[in-house]
């Protein structure tokens, strides 16, 4: 379920560390500034929440149905809480294929960010996948058109694109060589993760 009112979302929300956190600083939040983000990824949304709930307008763009649904739920009861209706009106959802997506946004509505946050091939090798992600994994399978969706993310980001990957993930293959990684509970953003134009 996507759910933006309870659990480790409002934990977060309430005690996530603010501007501090390091998805913050990958997407450019400092001082005033709160850049408009497309999360052509959105999967159950919470990155894109935690970026709402920093001030950042988001567009979440999710092509699975199932998840879609999931989300357009999730945004609904959130819409309708006191504690998170101001949250949930910086959050807006796209269902659509996000390379089909990036392509037809025009000149001059051009996210500031693209936010990508691809699955990536699951191995023998890799740690157990938490039961909640696993069910995630067989509804909305892998992401084969990675490379695509970074290079169109590339296109059509007016500032910068912050791609989020495991530790033990897969680089994408393309103009990304070094790519926001997570340690532990904490982000970590190399330098070359983001692009500028």
């Amino acid at each position: 379920m996507a759910d933006f009112v309870t659990g480790a979302v409002a934990h977060r929300r309430k005690f996530g560390g603010g501007k501090g956190q390091m998805i913050a600083k990958a997407v450019g939040i400092k001082g005033s500034i709160r850049p408009s983000v497309a999360d052509v990824t959105a999967g159950l949304g919470r990155d894109s929440f935690v970026l709402a709930t920093l001030g950042c307008e988001v567009e979440m763009v999710e092509r699975s149905p199932v998840i879609h649904c999931l989300l357009e739920s999730g945004l609904k009861i959130a819409q309708e809480d006191s504690e998170t209706a101001d949250i949930a009106e910086r959050m807006r959802l796209e269902h659509a294929d996000s390379i089909e997506w990036l392509a037809r946004v025009a000149d001059t509505q051009r996210p500031d960010v693209v936010y990508v946050d691809p699955m990536f091939p699951h191995t023998d090798k890799t740690a157990q996948v938490k039961k909640e992600m696993a069910v995630f994994r067989d509804v909305v399978g892998e992401d084969p058109d990675a490379e695509a969706l970074l290079r169109a993310a590339l296109d059509c980001a007016e500032y910068r694109v912050v791609v989020k990957r495991s530790r033990k993930a897969p680089e994408i293959s393309g103009p990304v060589s070094k790519v926001l990684r997570r340690v532990s509970s904490c982000w970590v953003s190399p330098a070359g993760m983001t692009f500028t134009r």
